[in-house]
């Protein structure tokens, strides 16, 4: 009797966060963007989701120890794969956020090609293919996401896998003026054409993809309703745009919890004004988190009315600490947050709150009702 099929999420993480106390190591649950996308979507199909723990501990069996644990309470299953810190550093922090990041994002000045970098890039890529073959059946549903694994399809096709593998790309994708700047630009665009399907956040996106197989490639594609059919020689994909949603049902409904609403209501209160102004994102220099703190201080000096009744509550979650740009940026914010509230601030009103570290979900959700406005 066959197995029933599963949908076998793989990511560049998983969504936990790994935690030691007292020599046991611990998961907990992670937020973000992609968690939010995606739990509901493994937990409804009792799914797994595959990925780095975020750990560079040498021990599997503790990691695998902890992370059934946190499985048991879950409705889908962990599948780790294990990174040195070698690999973390040239694949993670060099190719993927020194390379594709930037130049995804229109920031070719900020790109380091480093060939070592992509070598890096390829190690991951066949640790990733070598624990997936151990755990996956023909039958599941492969969903890759972003642009950490593009490469991940063709090594598993390389390796004879021949169930579905669909592709999502989370960032902008570029055209081809930029893409063309990529040094091993051919080998990733016949990565993403490895995939059965590719999907895109916007047709803007879908459009880029497309000028860049007809710039780089012996292509062809038909359109199919909504989806572009492209085959460039042996290889044959489907492209499409799908926009990425949270489950706004079961958010509302986390929002009217009563942990929820009295976490808010003791934020507001703490911060004692009129207009609470809330600004959440990640650490990155794409968020123009610098943009946000300076165009609060000029509110205040064009309108000073607002002194003593508007406070901004900023949020900056961790990310990448280790790459050098990061902690300029991490800098750079701290110093504008303690320099606006250092000119603008009196006795009982600081204009700027600054927290910088990890949230729970529930206290995101806080924050947002108790927030008048969402400064993005």
């Amino acid at each position: 009797m066959n197995a029933a099929p599963r949908i076998v999420c793989v990511s560049n993480r998983l969504p936990v966060t790994a935690t030691e106390e007292n020599g046991k190591l611990e998961f907990l649950p992670s937020s973000g963007g992609l968690v939010t996308a995606l739990q509901p979507v493994l937990e409804m199909w009792q799914g797994v989701w595959a990925g780095w723990p975020g750990t560079l501990t040498s021990a599997k069996e503790a990691v695998e120890g902890a992370l059934a644990e946190f499985s048991a309470q879950s409705d889908f299953q962990l599948l780790p794969v294990l990174l040195d810190q070698e690999a973390v550093t040239g694949f993670y922090q060099g190719f993927s956020n020194q390379i594709i990041w930037p130049l995804f994002h229109d920031l070719q000045s900020r790109c380091n090609f480093e060939p070592e970098f992509w070598e890096a890039y390829i190690r991951v890529q066949h640790s990733f293919r070598d624990e997936l073959l151990k755990h996956i059946r023909e039958t599941d549903l492969l969903w890759v996401h972003d642009y950490h694994l593009i490469g991940l399809g063709n090594v598993l096709r390389k390796e004879g896998f021949q169930g579905r593998i669909a592709f999502f790309l989370h960032t902008p994708f570029p055209g081809p003026d930029i893409f063309s700047k990529l040094p091993w630009r051919n080998e990733v665009l016949e990565s993403l054409l490895s995939y059965d399907l590719v999907g895109f956040q916007t047709q803007h996106e879908v459009h880029n993809f497309l000028d860049c197989v007809e710039a780089l490639t012996p292509y062809r594609y038909t359109r199919r309703r909504e989806l572009f059919a492209v085959k460039v020689d042996k290889l044959e994909c489907a492209v499409g745009g799908f926009p990425v949603s949270i489950d706004f049902n079961e958010f509302e409904g986390s929002a009217r919890l009563p942990e929820v609403e009295a976490k808010a209501k003791t934020i507001r209160d703490d911060m004692n004004v009129e207009f609470l102004v809330l600004s959440m994102d990640r650490l990155d220099y794409t968020k123009g988190i610098p943009y946000r703190i300076k165009a609060f201080k000029r509110m205040l000096e064009l309108e000073p009315n607002l002194k003593k009744r508007v406070a901004l509550l900023q949020v900056v979650v961790p990310s990448r600490v280790e790459v050098p740009e990061y902690k300029q940026l991490r800098l750079e914010i701290e110093q504008l947050v303690s320099e606006l509230n250092g000119t603008h601030g009196e006795p009982g009103w600081v204009p700027v709150h600054h927290l910088f570290r990890s949230l729970l979900r529930e206290e995101v959700i806080a924050m947002y009702r108790a927030s008048d406005v969402a400064l993005v």
